[in-house]
């Protein structure tokens, strides 16, 4: 029927400040690409002959430009024009938008030139990009300079202006660039909106969201922004453990095995630290946004005095935050936490999640021990990200323009400065019921230099816990996107960036809750199949006692007490189960099984590699399902449940059984391999003998042969069969006589010779 898009969290100080090898936003890129070719857009634009490494805004020590997907950046302008077609923008109004990116560009490269004489500063004229904003902005030359470098303050009725120094001056050139890109953005959004919305007087029965979410971000400095981020990451893998807790919760109730002793981890003493009120860093950030004279310097001191316990030596501090939220003092020794490497110490103290160190305290940093491993971030720069002020200077700019459209954009900003502080009021006063709203807007902030703003971190905060509320109320599905390695190269897989996202994006942390409970899970048939080899004697010898066939149920039940019961009789368990010691429970704890138990038992046990049993009681017993649910095993409804230390005990001993059955089958083809090949060459030698008698055969005849086999005589010393041509030749022929010589019988055909003469 329709749809809306929320945002959160718009990135805005990527415009000025950016990671080495980082682009900035797309569409300044894509714009400066997509109009070369058209002439009139490019002179209306007054971006002629520039390309992104004349602006700041897109150029970088990297020369960071083009895109590193192999995707163009004209092909991409183009399609968002068409998209822009689509939601029924003319030509005029997404020229008025491309005029505004055109601005931003030619902003940024404005310059200051400072006074010797004082603190004040003053548009450098002298500057070819200074009559291209201005033209594209639709100001003057005098409203541009006091907007970007006096503030004025109003005290009663008298209006004081004060000159910026450069740094301020740069500060608020940056404020105006930030400012004017975030209404742009909430402008296209609100186009879109328009455009997809429901119709009217439409009741929404059911929605689909898709959240596209910035990852776990650590780089070598990480400030104010990283800690949003990552603080919504850690907020939305609560929520996802939680649901993660709830499957395995209903899956548990569903097949009804025991469950209650499983403890999930949860996270939630890391939110406080960051979001709960007075103590948490986001609302001691807030209340030195409040406070006059307050420096990052001053916030990080306030932190450390709320958030830090330190030793005696003073080499390390840090905070334990329980789930109440209290701060109780650190039951692990600082001793224990290495003051010379802070990831190091993180890594090692999981209970630690704020650290500040010596070191850290010196320069302003702070850890954090999130779900994905420590980062440390810089408190410079803090107060003023959170601010996020704009000087109504800026907003009184862009009302005055000649440009329409950019008058517009400053009223969305004006609008939504107003609104937030009228919201702010109706809760301050809302105890008040003498107070009106009248009064409440009299008394608001505007009144004051700056038009004060939801602090960036509130705003946020607000934000995630709407969206999780959403969350909590709907089937959520996730996809996790991974990419094979940095450089954006096709064929080319790099082990450690996957492991970086899969840590940080929360896969590694939901594999840990997933394996505190019941991790591996199988159907009664799938279990049969796959652990029938474990206990074959006891399956078997059931099958013979019962009339008629055993169902899938009761195999696996027979299977799980053999499994359990040799779990159970096994000293070398892992730590999960150091609390079952083998046979010393009782003989009344046990019920009694059939009458094949005993061989049946003995054989489930005979796979445990073990010293003797200490009782032949527990070998003919069946653990009952207490027993089963410390050993890790239990059977359900239609699935048989495994703790993860149960599984790897059984998967080691299926395998050994495999491989010793792999082993023998192996041995035994080998044998007959060799039986066939000894049959091959004895049946090929009888062959041979047969041919040769044939050939014989068919030379002297067969009464001849008939009558040389009767004569034919093997000598001992001769190891070959003689052809009788051969046993003519040798003379063996002639009469002989036997006769002992040396205690063997010889032939002597000497004496035979002499005898017969």
């Amino acid at each position: 029927q329709g749809a809306t898009v929320n945002t959160y969290l718009l990135e805005k100080v990527r415009l000025v400040d950016r990671h080495a090898n980082e682009r900035n936003y797309h569409i300044f890129y894509e714009l400066l690409a997509g109009i070369r070719s058209n002439a009139r857009d490019k002179d209306r634009l007054l971006l002629e002959s520039y390309t992104p490494h004349h602006f700041k805004l897109t150029s970088s020590p990297s020369n960071t430009y083009r895109r590193r997907d192999a995707v163009s950046d004209e092909t991409t302008y183009h399609n968002m024009r068409h998209a822009m077609s689509a939601i029924r923008m003319d030509q005029e109004q997404q020229l008025d938008v491309m005029e505004v990116v055109s601005s931003l560009l030619h902003l940024s490269n404005i310059t200051f030139l400072s006074h010797s004489q004082s603190d004040a500063c003053t548009l450098d004229t002298d500057n070819h990009h200074l009559p291209c904003a201005l033209e594209l902005l639709g100001v003057s030359l005098l409203h541009l300079q006091d907007a970007l470098t006096t503030h004025s303050i109003q005290i009663g009725n008298e209006l004081l202006i004060k000159s910026l120094s450069l740094e301020r001056c740069t500060k608020a050139l940056e404020a105006l660039i930030k400012a004017t890109y975030a209404a742009l953005f909430e402008y296209l959004v609100t186009q879109i909106n328009t455009c997809i919305k429901p119709p009217p007087n439409t009741t929404p029965v059911a929605f689909i969201g898709v959240l596209d979410i910035f990852g776990f971000e650590s780089f070598q400095t990480n400030s104010f922004e990283q800690l949003c981020i990552n603080y919504c990451n850690e907020s939305l893998q609560q929520q996802f453990n939680r649901y993660v807790f709830q499957l395995e919760q209903a899956d548990y109730e569903r097949e009804g095995i025991e469950w209650s002793f499983i403890d999930f981890p949860d996270n939630q003493n890391v939110l406080d630290l960051i979001e709960r009120k007075h103590v948490g860093i986001l609302s001691l950030l807030d209340e030195q946004c409040m406070l006059p004279s307050c420096t990052d310097r001053s916030f990080a001191n306030a932190m450390y005095n709320t958030c830090v316990v330190g030793n005696e030596n003073g080499n390390q501090s840090f905070f334990l935050f329980s789930h109440a939220g209290s701060m109780p003092a650190p039951s692990l020794s600082p001793s224990s936490v290495s003051s010379h490497s802070t990831n190091e110490s993180l890594k090692s103290c999981a209970d630690v999640i704020f650290l500040a160190d010596t070191r850290q305290r010196a320069r302003g940093l702070f850890g954090i021990q999130h779900y994905a491993g420590p980062v440390e971030y810089d408190t410079r720069g803090f107060l003023e990200k959170n601010k996020d002020e704009l000087p109504k200077e800026a907003t009184a700019l862009l009302a005055s323009s000649d440009n329409r459209f950019l008058r517009h954009l400053g009223t969305l900003m004006s609008n939504k400065t107003t609104d937030y502080e009228l919201n702010t009021m109706d809760r301050r006063t809302s105890r008040s019921p003498t107070m009106d709203r009248r009064t409440a807007l009299s008394r608001s902030p505007s009144a004051s230099s700056s038009i004060m703003r939801v602090s960036v971190g509130g705003q946020f905060s607000s934000q995630l816990r709407l969206l999780r509320s959403r969350i909590d109320v709907t089937r959520p599905h996730y996809i996790r996107c991974l990419k094979p390695n940095d450089d954006l190269i096709p064929d080319c897989f790099e082990p450690a960036v996957v492991a970086d996202q899969l840590r940080y994006g929360g896969i590694l942390e939901a594999i840990r809750v997933s394996r505190i409970g019941y991790s591996q899970r199988y159907a009664h048939v799938d279990f049969v199949r796959r652990y029938r080899i474990l206990a074959q004697e006891e399956l078997r010898e059931s099958g013979r006692t019962c009339k008629i066939k055993s169902s899938e149920r009761e195999q696996c039940k027979i299977l799980v007490e053999a499994i359990g019961c040799a779990l159970w009789n096994m000293e070398d368990r892992p730590p999960s189960m150091v609390d079952v010691q083998p046979c010393s429970i009782p003989a009344s704890t046990f019920t009694k099984r059939r009458n094949s138990s005993r061989n049946a038992s003995r054989n489930a046990t005979s796979w445990i590699k073990n010293k003797p049993m200490q009782s032949t009681h527990s070998i003919n017993a069946t653990p009952s399902s207490t027993e089963l649910q410390k050993l890790g095993l239990q059977m359900g409804k239609t699935k048989v449940f495994l703790r993860q230390s149960t599984f790897d005990i059984l998967e080691r001993k299926r395998n050994t059984y495999i491989s010793s059955a792999a082993t023998l089958i192996n041995a035994t083809v080998r044998m007959y391999l060799c039986r066939l090949a000894y049959y091959h060459a004895l049946y090929a030698e009888y062959e041979a003998l047969e041919a040769q008698e044939q050939y014989e055969r068919s030379i002297i005849g067969g009464d001849a042969m008939e009558m040389i086999r009767k004569f034919e005589v093997v000598d001992e010393t001769m190891t070959e069969w003689k052809t009788v041509a051969e046993w003519k030749a040798t003379g063996e022929d002639r009469e002989f006589k036997w006769m002992m010589v040396d205690g063997r019988w010889v032939r002597n055909h000497d004496g035979c010779t002499a005898a017969v003469g």
